[in-house]
């Protein structure tokens, strides 16, 4: 099942990193929960590497696809506080200058394969790019991926600008881009990790872009899933929230969304997703991860305890069809960590 994988991976990755880990976050900002479940998707470049016909590097791939999800969860916990964009509307270049300067020196690591400064998470950023260099068939597959990291870098900065600003002031199409491409170009950089090895052949322009659609549909899942905590956290102009704020009198946030059919439309239409399935159907069980990540965030949603939604509500069936397996994944997470503890 995904969910064995996914823990099988998480739990190698944590354990075996740990040190490394625990030096990159010293105040603990990433639980051990989340630690476990983003080190979890490296399993994507481990079904791409596999779907391509690569044996015999999983580990390796594993290991640097699981500490770029993990270096970018780290520094999201910071770029994404209120103490790094609650300025107010007028600073907004000001915001873009913090997040940029923050997130340079891991970037940096990573390109050049030694740490930028003395921090601990420019360490686990060298040492990622290490993994890279040593995992890459030639300079020309190395290039490809680091310039995916650095555009996802950047999007993380014009993330932070447009989706703390002022609904008022910030354009819908702004709103959809970042959303698209916040997810888009992750998931395509922690996939393209499992491309890099000699045994396997790089992926297609067109596998390529379909991450963006990919992108689209799960960060608008994980706007919904993350809804209460984006709110919180200053995140006015999150899709949902954005929508909302184009209401006269939307009232309680949770019921105005489902009141309002405001979440309904950040699911699919019906054959979005299986034409995206159809575009990566050469990378093994590469698409089938990608539904999952969609379908678990989906039913992040339903289950929370603020939704105004049943878990069963027949306008999310489609994409929640498989609580019982994401419930017993959640439970398999919990057991890991205990036993870890």
């Amino acid at each position: 099942m995904i969910g064995d994988r996914l823990l099988a991976t998480g739990t190698r990755v944590v354990r075996e990193r740990g040190r490394l880990l625990d030096a990159a976050d010293p105040d603990g900002s990433v639980t051990g929960r989340s630690r476990l479940l983003c080190a979890a998707l490296a399993e994507l470049a481990v079904a791409c590497y596999r779907g391509l016909g690569g044996r015999g590097r999983e580990g390796a791939v594993a290991d640097a696809a699981g500490l770029l999800s993990l270096l970018t969860k780290i520094d999201d916990q910071v770029i994404d506080a209120p103490s790094m964009h609650g300025a107010g509307e007028d600073a907004r270049d000001a915001v873009e200058r913090r997040v940029r300067a923050y997130l340079a020196p891991t970037l940096r690591s990573i390109v050049d394969a030694r740490p930028a400064d003395p921090s601990g998470r420019c360490a686990l950023a060298a040492e990622l790019g290490v993994g890279l260099r040593e995992l890459a068939a030639d300079d020309a597959r190395l290039e490809e991926v680091l310039d995916v990291i650095a555009a996802g870098w950047a999007i993380q900065v014009q993330a932070v600008r447009v989706l703390s600003g002022d609904p008022a002031r910030t354009k819908r199409e702004d709103v959809e881009v970042v959303t698209a491409q916040i997810s888009g170009l992750w998931l395509e950089m922690i996939t393209l990790v499992g491309a890099l090895p000699s045994d396997v052949r790089p992926l297609t322009v067109d596998e390529r872009m379909a991450f963006e659609g990919w992108g689209a549909w799960i960060q608008r899942a994980d706007a919904l899933s993350d809804f209460g905590k984006d709110r919180d956290d200053g995140l006015r102009s999150s899709l949902p929230s954005y929508a909302l704020s184009a209401l006269a009198e939307p009232g309680p946030p949770y019921e105005a969304l489902a009141r309002h059919r405001i979440d309904e439309a950040m699911m699919p239409p019906p054959g979005a997703l299986d034409a995206l399935v159809a575009r990566h159907h050469a990378l093994g069980d590469v698409p089938s991860l990608l539904r999952w990540i969609h379908g678990f965030l989906t039913w992040r949603y339903l289950r929370d305890p603020a939704s105004a939604r049943a878990l069963d509500d027949p306008a999310f069936a489609p994409f929640a069809d498989a609580a019982r397996d994401w419930e017993a994944y959640v439970r398999r997470v919990a057991s890991a960590l205990r036993a870890e503890a």
